[in-house]
Parts: C-alpha cells; structure tokens; sequence
C-alpha cells in the first residue's frame, strides 16, 4: 500500500514496476507466454491516460475491454477499470492499482465484487507483488497490505493549502456563500477557473412554509418535494390574465430575503414523481421558505453575488459542457471532469453533508473528495481548497489542512472497533422477497452471526471475519425466490 500526496507523480513507480516484469519484451513475441502486467484506473478516463503514457514509453498496451485478445496473447500491460480485474493474461506479473480508494471499484449491482480484493487475490494465488497506490488509503486497503508512505515534506508539498471555514462564525444573512467564497468567486477570470460543489441537484431540495412553517412534502408517499422547472404542462406554469390559479410565486431564501420569482417552477417529488403547484398543502400558502438549495438555485444565487455567468455541471450534463467558463457549480460530478491543473480553487459549499452521511465510510469518502479536489488544484502553492463547515474539527478535514491521512484513520480504526464494523468485522445486507425465509434458517443454524434487523425488509448480519460470515452463507440453502446478499456494503 503506497500512499502517495493528490499532487503527487505516479507514474515513475508504475512504470518501474512494468519495466521490471516486462524487461522490455515486446507482446507476443516468444512462443510461451510471458509475464504481463495489470493496471487498474477508476474511470475510463484515467485508463485511456494510462495506456497513451505508456505507448509513448514504448510499452505494449491492451487497452480494455476493447483489446481483450491483445491482453490473452500475454507480454504486454492490461490496463482498464474495474471489469479489468478478469483481465486474461496467460501469465499475471504483477499489479498495479492507481487511486485504490475510489468507490467505483466497488458495483452495487449484484454480484456485488470488489475490484480490488479481486485483482489482491490473483497476486496471492499467483505470488505476485500487488501494489495499491492511493492519497488516501481506506482502513480495508490499511489491513490488506503493509503501507508505505513518503517523507513528510513531500507529502506536504503534494497537498495544496486547505482553507476551513466555520460557517457557525459567518454572518447568517450570508446563506450559502461565505464572504472567502465569494471572494475567490468574483476572481474568477481567464486563466483562474473556480470550481463550487453542492451535491443537490435542482433549485430546492428541501422547502418550507413560510407562514406556517411546515415541511413541504408529498401527500402520497410523505418524501420532501423538489422545486423544479414545469415539464410542459399547466402545473407550475404562470397562467394567462383572467385563469382560475396563478403559480408565480415568490420563494425565500433560508436567511429570509426574498428571491426572484419563479415564473415557471412546480413541486416534485423525487420518490414516487407526484407533480403539484407550488402551494403549502398545509396552510394554502404559495410562500415558501428554501431551507436546503440545490446546484440551480445555488448557481442563480452565486451568479448575482460575483456578477458574472455561472455555469451548472452535473452527473447528466455533456461531457466537457461549461468547462469553458471561468465559474462553474455542480455536484461532485465537476470534480471527475474538470482538467487537472486548470483549476485555481475548489470550493465545497455544504461539506457537513459529506462528512454527515448516513454511512459509515463517510469520513473516509469526505476525505476522497477533498483528495480529488486537491489534485485537480495541484500541490502547495499553487492553488486552494476551500471548505464550508460547522464541523470545523472533523478529523477527516484535519487530515486535508495537515496533509496526513494518517489522523482519520487513526480515529476511524476506534469507532470501527467499538462499534464492530469493517474490517474489524464482517457484515452482509441480505434483502429481497426470499430474504426473510432465508434469514430465519440462518437463526435457527449454529453459526456465530449476529442477525439484526429487518429495517426496511433488510437484515444485516455481522460475524468476527469474511470466513466465518461466508461458511454460514453458503452452509444454509438459497431458498426460491430473488435474494440479495452483499457483503461489506457501503451504504450502512
């Protein structure tokens, strides 16, 4: 396990590692099969990078899935994301994995396998070196292998100045936009792009009565309505003069202030996609107060303070779309498609969203994000990551200001141990209509799991270690009917 700063070059230690297993043999070129070698990238992106650096080296490449049989024939490096972990060399050399941290080696869709224990596994069956490289190492990758880190000063230097902001000191009037943000907002120009991440699409993702104060929500399924654009139809759409309703209404901000009406707006529900005016279901109010923005109406809000266009990038928008201008908010999405080094600062707007999520890997995904936001700006000196917060002393964002990783998972190994989570233990999210046949046999059997739940129609259970949780899965019969099991899931 190497851990090597967000700003930190790779790529010397991956192609030592090639050049050691392939000594320069070109692919295919003897009748036995030679060494090849692995690499795993997160994206697409980061693969298709990978395979162009190492052709200019003049390493023979099978870039994947497409040159599949290339990478059979042996001798050359497999480079690909995540369903390259199946990669066919004839013979595996060694491994290399880049950012082993990202979440996108973990699928969510069943069979839920993870990348890297899967490309780990093959190294020890083989009895190849597997390295890992990542910024910032997750306890599962802390406890699969020995970490290596570099000298303080470097990884220093690999980090970039990390600017927490108590928005608990920040004037309430502000909203959103603390008064740093908006600085470095207003010096965004040619050559100076500004990155701002709110991970709430829309205009509203939470709304409130503003003369009763109850919570805007679904009459059907009781799930927070959004605030969104009217698609076409007369709901949410301003009616002619002389009609029965009227729907411009205007819609507070959560400091109080008025906004700007929205002419053509409707409440959505984003569970079950009941469509209603915006009206208080409540009190018959057609003033709302925004408790919770969204990357629209953030986008809007940010536009009127720095005094220039705003561009709003999402998950669903074009790839490269908005990276032209100066100013962009978005979700975490700007963060995978922004160029690496065109970015002066990073600015996350709601980071308390992150490092409160209903997971427990939260700290460490925070601490990813700032990880790529931090490569995105370059090392010490260069540019800035600024983080809004009234968790001002979260250990996740200590490790970003002091550059040490190290700080989060010295306090994630304690609460993992106290309350019994991964690594420390085992756990697997059954769920599915066969679920709760399934997980009564696996009471009455005498296996050392701990069955909780149901919640939601899913039972977790836990055991001491992967071993023990798999022989009591495999040891009860999969009954009829659709079952999910996932092992170690993320969303817990």
């Amino acid at each position: 396990m190497l851990r090597i700063p967000p700003a930190g070059d790779r790529w010397p230690v991956v192609e030592a590692a090639v050049v050691h297993v392939l000594g320069g043999r070109p692919c295919g070129a003897t009748p036995n099969p030679v060494p090849g070698v692995l690499v795993l990238a997160p994206s697409l992106e980061g693969a298709n990078m990978a395979a162009r650096r190492l052709r200019r080296e003049g390493i023979p490449v099978a870039l994947l899935p497409d040159e599949w049989p290339v990478a059979a024939a042996g001798g050359c490096v497999a480079v690909g994301t995540r369903g390259a972990a199946w990669a066919p060399l004839p013979v595996l050399g060694a491994v290399v994995v880049l950012d082993a941290h990202d979440q996108s080696y973990q699928g969510e869709r069943a069979p839920t396998w993870v990348a890297t224990e899967v490309v780990a596994e093959r190294a020890q069956r083989e009895e190849v070196a597997c390295l890992v490289i990542s910024p910032c190492p997750t306890l599962e990758l802390l406890a699969g292998g020995r970490q290596v880190t570099l000298s303080r000063q470097t990884e220093r230097t690999g980090w970039p100045v990390t600017q927490v902001i108590d928005m608990r000191k920040e004037d309430p009037r502000a909203g959103l936009f603390s008064a740093p943000a908006v600085a470095h907002a207003r010096q965004a120009g040619s050559g100076h792009q500004v990155l701002c991440v709110l991970n709430r699409k829309g205009r509203a993702r939470l709304l409130g009565c503003a003369a009763c104060r109850e919570l805007v929500r679904c009459e059907s399924c009781q799930a927070a309505l959004a605030e969104q654009p009217a698609q076409g139809s007369v709901v949410g759409r301003v009616a002619p003069t002389g009609t029965s309703f009227r729907t411009r209404v205007g819609v507070t901000s959560g400091s109080g202030s008025r906004a700007e009406a929205a002419a053509e707006s409707a409440l959505v529900c984003p569970r079950c996609g009941l469509e209603r005016p915006v009206v208080c279901a409540a009190c018959g109010a057609t003033r709302l107060r925004t408790i919770r923005v969204g990357v629209t109406r953030a986008a809007e809000e940010l536009s009127a303070l720095a005094g220039a266009a705003v561009v709003e990038v999402t998950g669903t928008s074009m790839p490269g779309a908005g990276f032209d201008q100066a100013l962009v908010m978005g979700t975490e999405a700007v963060l995978h498609r922004a160029t690496v080094g065109s970015v002066a600062a990073v600015v996350f707007l709601d980071f308390d969203q992150e490092l409160l999520a209903p997971r427990y890997q939260a700290g460490e995904a925070a601490l990813a994000l700032l990880a790529r936001a931090a490569r995105l700006v370059g090392g010490r000196g260069t540019g800035r990551v600024l983080v809004q917060t009234r968790l001002p002393d979260h250990d996740a964002l200590s490790a970003a200001v002091r550059a040490d990783p190290g700080r989060l998972a010295a306090s994630e190994v304690e609460m993992r141990r106290a309350l019994r989570l991964p690594p420390v233990s085992a756990l697997a999210l059954v769920s599915g209509p066969a679920a709760e046949g399934w997980v009564a046999s696996l009471r009455e059997a005498t296996h050392p799991l701990e069955v909780l739940g149901p919640s939601d129609d899913r039972y977790l259970l836990r055991a001491p270690d992967h071993q023990i949780l798999c022989d009591a899965l495999t040891a009860v019969p999969r009954p009829p009917g659709r079952l999910r099991v996932e092992v170690d899931p993320r969303r817990v």
